[in-house]
Formats: C-alpha cells, sequence, structure tokens
C-alpha cells in the first residue's frame, strides 16, 4: 500500500489543480463530479483537503476539528481516499454537495468526530 507523508507532492498538485481551475471551479466541484476523477487528481485534491483543513474553514473551529487533528496524521492518504469513496457509496445524495464539503465530512466520519 502506498502511504504518502504529510509533506507530499500530491498536497501541492491539488493546490496546482485548484488554481489552474478557472473562478471558483475548484470549489464548485461536487461530488458526483469528483467521482470521475482519475485516481491521482482524486489523491491530490483529498489530500489537499485533509492536510490543508485550515485554510478551508477559514479560521472557523468546529468540535469535529480537534478528533480529526489528532486522527489525520495516523492514517496514510491512501487510506484518506478510501474513506472518501467509502462514504461517498454510503451517501448516494452525496453527489450534488460541493465535493470539498463532503470530503471533510467523509474524514471527519472516518476519524469518529461527529
Amino acid at each position: 500500500m502506498l502511504a504518502i507523508g504529510q509533506g507530499s507532492v500530491f498536497g501541492v498538485w491539488a493546490l496546482v489543480i485548484a488554481c489552474a481551475l478557472p473562478g471558483d471551479a475548484a470549489l464548485a466541484l461536487t461530488a458526483a463530479e469528483y467521482q470521475g476523477l482519475r485516481s491521482v487528481w482524486k489523491l491530490g485534491y483529498v489530500v489537499g483537503l485533509a492536510h490543508g483543513r485550515a485554510l478551508y474553514r477559514d479560521g472557523r473551529s468546529e468540535a469535529r476539528d480537534a478528533v480529526m487533528d489528532r486522527c489525520i496524521p495516523k492514517i496514510s492518504d491512501t487510506e484518506i481516499v478510501a474513506a472518501v469513496e467509502h462514504y461517498l457509496a454510503a451517501n448516494a445524495n452525496a453527489g450534488s454537495r460541493p465535493a470539498a464539503d463532503v470530503i471533510i465530512d467523509a474524514i471527519a466520519a472516518h476519524c469518529g468526530a461527529k
């Protein structure tokens, strides 16, 4: 199994991908569109969100953030992607939601955060 550390190149690629998309397209990506991405793009997108959550939440903090802050460093990036895939399979109605929100919810569920 591929285990990529927190300082991964894929996190950088996620930011490059987000910057390359026109306007708010990176933020407007739905979970259904995320599912259509190639595996390496999914990995980069998920890793970028998982390890860059502080930027995504704009300084806001939820109760589940502390749980996720302790959990994420203990799991591999490919485990995070698998958790997102599992969450999407179990939540068919998530397809129309923003991918970033769904991914954060999936990570929270995987980490046991409520």
